[in-house]
């Protein structure tokens, strides 16, 4: 798959800025990746701010990031507008509320209750985030 449009691809002619733009959209994938493994950290958000930067510097991995077999399909999903997969939503929504709910039973301290406020209100922010997202379809992905 070649996703490329020109309007989104905008790659500079300056090598350092370039070099720049590499260095974020890693970082940012990066920050994406820990988002599969920790629940409550976001996934989409930050590759697709990893992908706005590929487009900037290297067209190579833009489409290595669209077309990775594991972030490419919800990447496309969410940048054509069809949102999540009712499956990722599920599996967010799960790991959220089973981890959070241990940390505001068990992980944190019962003396640290602002802690826990705070956990239960950015919990709750990025259930109704998710559940805000439209929901993509089987079919409408083919």
């Amino acid at each position: 798959m070649n996703d490329r449009d020109p309007c989104h691809l905008q790659v500079s002619s300056n090598p350092l800025i370039r070099g720049v733009w590499v260095v974020l959209g890693l970082f940012f994938v990066v920050l994406g990746a820990i988002g599969v493994v920790l629940p409550g950290w976001p996934t989409t958000p930050f590759l697709l701010v990893a992908v706005a930067c590929f487009a900037r510097s290297s067209p190579r991995l833009y489409d290595w990031l669209l077309e990775n077999r594991f972030f490419g399909p919800t990447i496309r999903d969410y940048r054509e507008g069809r949102g999540l997969r009712l499956r990722v939503k599920i599996v967010a929504l799960t790991f959220l509320t089973v981890f959070i709910g241990y940390a505001l039973v068990r992980g944190i301290p019962a003396e640290l209750y602002w802690a826990k406020v705070v956990v239960f209100l950015v919990a709750l922010y990025g259930a109704y985030f998710l559940l805000r997202l439209p929901t993509a379809s089987a079919r409408e992905r083919r």
